[in-house]
């Protein structure tokens, strides 16, 4: 009895040893990550000082291709300083994998991409590098250091018959290896970079705060909802490689792109299906690329990232307003960016220019794809309406252009009516301070003439009294004058100042409906959030704001009835591709489950007016998305319809 209760308390011991370990090994590549951070944020400060300070005081550092190592603090401050001085400025960091020796000793190997400027253009350069780091005094430290620029992704074995830079390490070192670790416990002097496990991302803990909802917007800027970023597993395979492809056909300009971030893939599509197809790398651990429906708001053909140091993103094309693009970058095989997504240099270039402010880009966690879909919630446009839509906003336009000159007419009538009921207003007091005046005047003449004794002193009197009762007499005739004068001003100016809001009532009806007739003429995108219940809708206005992107309309926004609103409905994507014989060929692509694509259309009713306005003329890559998230502000700023909260401002 007591043998089989001491292994049970030995059997039950065993998992909580194995936990304790994997928690360790979790938290030791936690600050392995933030040396990592730290070690960039100096670099990209340019800090030659600080970045060597990192390292242990016999550190030894190894670049390939350099003849030499740097050892020491202070040779391997020279050897950044150098770095600085040729150009070089910005440097990302991904760490692969950390592999643990006891708990004060690691070896780390990872990806890195340096961009800057030199006097001969853009500079760039990538790779790998491995680090063995140690704790001093509770602070980790570098102690050796290996670079090897322009490797291929992986190629790294258990053991490198090559170069020396690690010291032997001996098995009774070292705390035994533990279940897990991928390095043996005996090192030989050449043996730098231990072999990588297919799972490049660290486990997702209880701290972590990611949702496994998934994000949704307009597929035009302006409409977005909250992004959030999927939820990985313990074990997440890394993909497949992907290698770029064309359809074997000819493609039409690009309506929708999906971007993969379980297969590290994008792909875009025409109205006919797919068109392009290649790799990317999306954002790593604690900078994960946000899930979500987003559109291409803005371009750069030549963009250099003012968050990163100056970080060379060429033919960028923004998807939102708080760092998160399209661009050409370095793909390592594997999510390593800051939360952009980076395609292949060359595909990006030749991407740039068939893409269109607006183009839809879905971000999926899982593999996707636009299916054809039918249902009578969905718009169906009036063939007379929309041919008859160019004709009838030119007409609009020029009624609210002569509604504009009629109003700043009645302005400028306005204007004068006021400056000359003002002008007779100050005559009036003038003369209504004179009349008093004169008629003291008068009554002390009266008062001469009946105090006079003499006949010359009595003639002076009634000449004085003759003039007084003259002047007296005109004042008053002029005060009566400038009175009706006044009033007729007066009630001109009123008129006037009537006439002035009657136009602008008038104007702004006219501008209104030139609004909304040329709006009439673009995609429409309307966003459904059971969260808020609520419907928006978003359209390009082609006007451009002062720092980037351009204006979207955002004055509709109404309540929406949603059936069983408690219950789940998923994000769906429904997008008109092209004109049909019925109106609209619509497909729909489905982001997060909740209800299918037809039951969730099901369960909401668009309110008449609003399919008035729009459906009539709806025409190609309109769109209509149905989400659980609410509005995100991403990409909206609130009291206004401005498509932006920030600056624009990308990531890498």
């Amino acid at each position: 009895m007591r043998a089989r209760w001491v292994v049970a308390v030995i059997l039950g011991i065993v998992p909580v040893a194995s936990a304790s370990a994997q928690q360790s090994h979790l938290d030791m590549r936690r600050q392995i990550e933030q040396l990592a951070a730290t070690f960039s944020e100096r670099y990209n400060k340019q800090d030659a000082s600080a970045v060597a300070s990192m390292f242990t005081k016999d550190a030894v550092r190894v670049t390939s291709g350099i003849s030499g190592p740097s050892i020491g603090r202070q040779a391997i401050e020279e050897a950044f300083k150098t770095q600085f001085e040729s150009g070089f400025r910005h440097i990302d960091l991904v760490v692969d994998q950390v592999s643990p020796f006891g708990s004060d000793a690691a070896i780390t190997v990872g990806t890195y991409q340096i961009t800057g400027r030199g006097q001969g253009g853009p500079l760039k350069v990538d790779g790998r590098w491995t680090e063995v780091e140690v704790r001093e005094g509770g602070v980790w430290k570098i102690r050796h250091s290996a670079v090897v620029p322009k490797i291929e992704p992986n190629p790294i074995t258990p053991r490198m018959e090559a170069i020396s830079v690690i010291p032997r390490m001996e098995a009774n070192s070292i705390t035994p290896r533990t279940e897990g670790d991928s390095v043996s416990p005996r090192m030989e002097a050449i043996s730098v970079i231990p072999r990588v496990e297919a799972n490049s991302i660290t486990p997702r803990t209880g701290d972590d705060s990611l949702s496994p909802r998934i994000a949704a917007s307009s597929a035009t800027p302006g409409i977005e909802a909250s992004p959030i970023a999927p939820r990985l597993e313990a074990k997440q395979e890394r993909p497949a490689p992907t290698i770029e492809a064309t359809a074997p056909r000819k493609a039409g300009e690009p309506i929708m792109a999906i971007v993969s971030i379980k297969s590290q893939q994008v792909t875009f599509y025409d109205a006919e299906g797919w068109i392009l197809r290649a790799p990317v790398s999306t954002g790593t651990t604690g900078r994960e690329t946000p899930a979500g429906i987003f559109a291409v708001i803005e371009k750069d053909k030549d963009h250099h990232s003012s968050l990163y140091d100056d970080a060379w993103m060429p033919n960028m094309q923004r998807i939102t307003w708080n760092g998160v693009a399209l661009h050409g970058g370095p793909l390592p095989g594997h999510a390593a960016s800051h939360g952009c997504v980076r395609m292949p240099y060359d595909f990006a270039e030749k991407l740039f220019n068939k893409t269109r402010i607006g183009m839809r880009v879905i971000i999926s966690p899982d593999d996707t794809a636009p299916v054809e879909f039918f249902h009578p919630a969905l718009f169906v446009p009036n063939a007379k309406a929309v041919a008859a839509a160019p004709a009838r906003a030119q007409a609009l336009a020029r009624e609210a252009a002569e509604a504009a000159r009629k109003a700043d007419q009645a302005k400028k009538t306005a204007a004068t009516a006021a400056r000359e009921a003002a002008s007779l207003a100050a005559s009036l007091r003038k003369l209504e301070l004179l009349k008093p005046r004169a008629d003291a005047e008068l009554a002390f003449a009266d008062k001469a003439l009946a105090a006079a004794k003499t006949d010359q002193a009595k003639a002076r009197a009634e000449e004085l009294k003759h003039r007084a009762a003259v002047k007296a007499a005109e004042t008053g005739t002029q005060l009566n004058r400038a009175k009706a004068d006044a009033k007729s001003k007066l009630d001109a100016a009123g008129a006037a100042k009537d006439a002035v809001k009657a136009a602008e009532t008038r104007k702004a009806a006219a501008d209104d409906a030139a609004s909304e007739a040329k709006l009439a003429l673009e995609p429409v995108s309307v966003y459904i959030s059971r969260a808020t219940q609520k419907l928006y809708v978003r359209r390009n206005t082609h006007q451009r704001w002062p720092d980037g992107g351009e204006v979207f309309d955002a004055t509709i926004e109404v309540p929406v009835t949603i059936r069983n609103p408690d219950k789940p409905i998923g994000t769906h994507v429904f997008t008109a591709m092209a004109r049909s014989d019925a109106g609209l060929r619509w497909t729909a692509v489905t982001v997060d489950n909740g209800d299918d694509a037809k039951d969730a259309l099901d369960r909401i009713t668009i309110p008449q007016d609003v399919l008035h306005r729009i459906a009539p003329t709806a025409l190609p890559r309109s769109s209509i998305i149905v989400s659980d998230e609410p509005l995100s502000r991403v990409t909206i700023a609130p009291s206004s319809s401005r498509c932006s909260t920030t600056s624009p401002r990308a990531a890498s």
